[in-house]
């Protein structure tokens, strides 16, 4: 099976959690916007079934627990880029396939997506490609690819940002150390 088509297989499957989950929960995120009120945006943040902020165990981490640390890193309030975006980890490449949604950009270059679903999507179908294909980056060496280091095995702090204050942000809401391996966090790999 070709690396393309494992990465398609996993946007599929994630889709159908999505909507199986908001089945359940009985979650209407096409309206979401319309019920934030103030800088109120819990509603938008999916919840995982791992108590994160008590300092979950990293055997237990999911991408999703990943997904939403970034989400409030990246500002998470109504009014922040991530929010009028739909792009909850302020992604600037999102190919269509991971939404099936065509996506634009903003003055900046980051991608605007039609939706929270679809900016969901491309942000848990992005990190599990990442992880898949760079499981023994440490979360700092990880952010400084994020932020768009060339030498990410090298971070630095550079004018995208700061890879350290990022990684050690992540894992204080994860209860996780910036320097384990994502593999190790999120992948079960050591």
């Amino acid at each position: 099976m070709e690396p393309m088509d494992i990465t398609l297989l996993l946007g599929a499957g994630f889709l159908a959690y999505l909507a199986i989950r908001q089945q359940q929960s009985n979650a209407d995120f096409s309206s979401f916007m319309s019920g934030i009120g103030g800088d109120d945006v819990s509603s938008i943040v999916p919840v995982s079934d791992t108590d994160v902020s008590s300092g979950g165990s990293s055997s237990m981490l999911t991408i999703q627990d990943w997904a939403n640390a970034m989400f409030n890193v990246e500002g998470g309030n109504a009014g922040n880029r991530n929010v009028r975006n739909n792009n909850p980890g302020n992604l600037k490449a999102a190919p269509d396939q991971f939404t099936g949604a065509v996506t634009q950009r903003d003055s900046d270059g980051f991608v605007i997506f039609p939706s929270m679903d679809a900016g969901w999507a491309a942000l848990n179908n992005q990190l599990t490609k990442w992880l898949n294909e760079s499981p023994s980056l440490t979360l700092t060496q990880f952010y400084a690819k994020y932020l768009g280091q060339a030498d990410y095995l090298n971070p630095q702090v550079t004018a995208e940002g700061n890879p350290f204050t990022y990684a050690q942000t992540v894992a204080d809401k994860l209860g996780v150390d910036p320097n384990q391996t994502i593999g190790s966090i999120f992948g079960g790999h050591s």
